[in-house]
């Protein structure tokens, strides 16, 4: 293998590129990008949030104008038909008013005459009733008419006086006669007597109106126009709103499209980055075996033993990898052509993305309420719409800390496929503890049990 290839495939495995890592840092931290992107997101949401606001504002306006161009549209048209109108109607009230002059005084005549009639005929009675008979006679013939049975004394008196029997029921049934006249006059009366005033009342209105109509004749004449450019530039006005809230609403639709691709791109990025991360800490876990492997190398290449050479100027480890590629050990690394000239330190430095120690990270959830804050073995998921927690990594043990005052402990054992916890509540005073088998442990068996605390 050539001297350079053999100088970068040695200077890319893990002992490599930690000593590529001690020399250089990312150019844009892993907390940088979430922060960035986590501000382009709430510079969004304010975006979002202030085309709503306006939105409201001018859904508000819309209405309040549209009422208002519904009530000048009546007052155009109300003044439209009066304009149309009310000519007519002035012309046909002046004809109108002595048609019912008339009328109302012939219901006065009817009037008088009904009254007059009606006292005759009641005078005419007052005199009937002066020849009334005895007002036993009287008595006795209102029962006969009625079917009623006489006693046998009365019988007798009958019989010994018929005269006065015929008499007194001819009297009686004169009587009842007269008595349906009077109140059939009187009722006449009383209907002519209504007649007069409901003529007297459509007379008055229409005097009244024949005032008034010419007054709103004129009125309607001098709003119409006034209306008719209020109503122009009330529409106009509405026109302007309504394109403009529609303007508005492309906009918020636009926007809300915006931040839902950023919050799904932040979420992208920050789940490659955690994968990225992951895979770094993996690398940092496997240098210690791969050290251990490039320890068992010579110091020194047995050809060039006591004697200068160019690997002398590198650092040791990566000397080591090159003469253990020297001694035959495949590192499985090959990136570059045979005959591709390059100068072994800058183009590692330019080619390969230095590592760092697994360092914090921040991943928003997916229904964008929440975020995952990863430091070590701690993991805080902060939550809008519940309590915050803190889990605490130890190996299988697995410490958490809630925001509303309960903690507790889990024991991941794998040999059984089952979770165990103890959870203790002091809000409620209780503690919980118990098993859950793992997704997929069909033989596990999950139980729970709740006591006091003491």
């Amino acid at each position: 293998m050539p001297y350079r290839r053999l100088l970068v495939a040695g200077a890319i495995t893990a002992a490599g590129l930690a000593w590529v890592a001690s020399r250089g840092q990312p150019s844009t931290p892993p907390q940088r990008l979430q922060r960035g992107h986590a501000s382009a997101i709430a510079s969004t949401s304010r975006t979002v949030e202030s085309l709503r606001n306006r939105l409201e504002g001018l859904d508000s306006e819309v209405h309040a104008l549209s009422s208002s161009v519904s009530t000048l549209r009546r007052q155009r048209d109300s003044a439209s038909q009066a304009v149309a109108k009310l000519p007519a109607e002035i012309e046909g009230g002046q004809r109108t008013i002595p048609r019912l002059a008339a009328a109302l005084a012939a219901a006065a005549s009817e009037v008088k005459e009904a009254q007059e009639t009606l006292s005759e005929y009641s005078g005419r009675f007052r005199d009937f009733r002066k020849l009334a008979p005895p007002p036993d006679l009287i008595d006795r013939a209102e029962r006969l008419r009625r079917g009623e049975r006489l006693s046998t004394l009365e019988e007798a008196a009958w019989r010994e006086n018929p005269a006065a029997k015929k008499a007194a029921l001819a009297y009686v049934e004169k009587r009842d006669r007269f008595d349906a006249n009077e109140r059939m006059l009187s009722a006449e009366l009383e209907q002519a007597r209504k007649a007069y005033v409901a003529r007297a009342a459509k007379l008055n209105a229409a005097r009244k109106r024949s005032t008034d109509a010419p007054k709103e004749l004129l009125a309607s004449q001098a709003a119409l126009p006034e209306v008719s450019k209020l109503l122009a530039t009330a529409e106009k006005e509405m026109g302007h709103l309504i394109a403009e809230r529609d303007r508005l609403g492309r906009e918020l639709a636009a926007a809300e499209s915006k931040r839902a691709v950023e919050i799904a791109e932040a979420q992208k990025r920050a789940a490659e980055e955690s994968r990225r991360l992951a895979e770094l800490e993996r690398s940092r876990k496997a240098q210690p075996e791969r050290a251990a492997v490039a320890a068992f190398m010579p110091a020194s290449p047995p050809w060039g033993s006591g004697q200068k050479s160019g690997l002398s100027k590198l650092p040791p480890v990566v000397r080591t990898l090159i003469l253990a590629e020297a001694a035959g050990i495949d590192v499985g690394v090959d990136i570059f052509p045979e005959d591709d000239p390059l100068s072994p330190v800058a183009t590692i430095r330019d080619a390969v993305r230095p590592l760092v120690p697994a360092g914090p990270s921040t991943a928003m959830h997916a229904d964008g309420m929440g975020v995952t804050h990863r430091q070590g073995n701690q993991t805080l998921v902060e939550r809008a719409n519940g309590p915050s927690a803190l889990y605490t990594q130890e190996g299988p043990w697995e410490a958490v800390q809630f925001s509303n005052g309960v903690f507790g402990r889990r024991y991941y054992d794998d040999s059984r496929g089952i979770t165990q916890f103890d959870f203790v509540n002091p809000n409620a005073g209780v503690r919980t503890f118990g098993e859950q088998p793992y997704l997929g442990n069909d033989f596990g068996q999950g139980w729970s049990q709740q006591v006091p605390l003491q």
